[in-house]
């Protein structure tokens, strides 16, 4: 397995706390009573709705990161160039090509954010 040199899993680290915080103070909101709901959506909803929108962006800057450093000749790269699945779950992560950092953001059930 390839790992990242120090700086770019400096800025994969900061990516994923950042996204880690952000989603810390959504919760937070919604446990304070104080998230509005989007229109047509439940609270619940709209909190994931959030949750999903801030790690995918996570997802899709780590990859980004990962993929300049690793270049075309990785098989993850590869599929990425070429619309195959999985380019997510092979590039974003911190500091090892096979181990994802981000992983599926949507669950549809949230019983200890209550």
């Amino acid at each position: 397995m390839r790992t990242f040199p120090g700086p770019r899993q400096g800025q994969i680290r900061d990516v994923l706390d950042t996204a880690a915080s952000d989603v810390e103070r959504r919760i937070k909101i919604f446990q304070d009573g104080q998230l509005e709901p989007m229109p047509g959506r439940t609270l619940d909803e709209t909190l994931e709705m959030q949750i999903m929108q801030v790690l995918g962006k996570a997802r899709d800057r780590t990859g980004e990161i990962a993929g300049r450093h690793l270049g075309l000749e990785n098989s993850a790269v590869v599929m990425a160039v070429s619309g195959g699945p999985g380019f997510h779950a092979e590039l974003t992560q911190d500091g090892r090509v096979h181990r994802p950092a981000v992983g599926p953001v949507a669950s549809g059930n949230h019983p200890g954010l209550r």
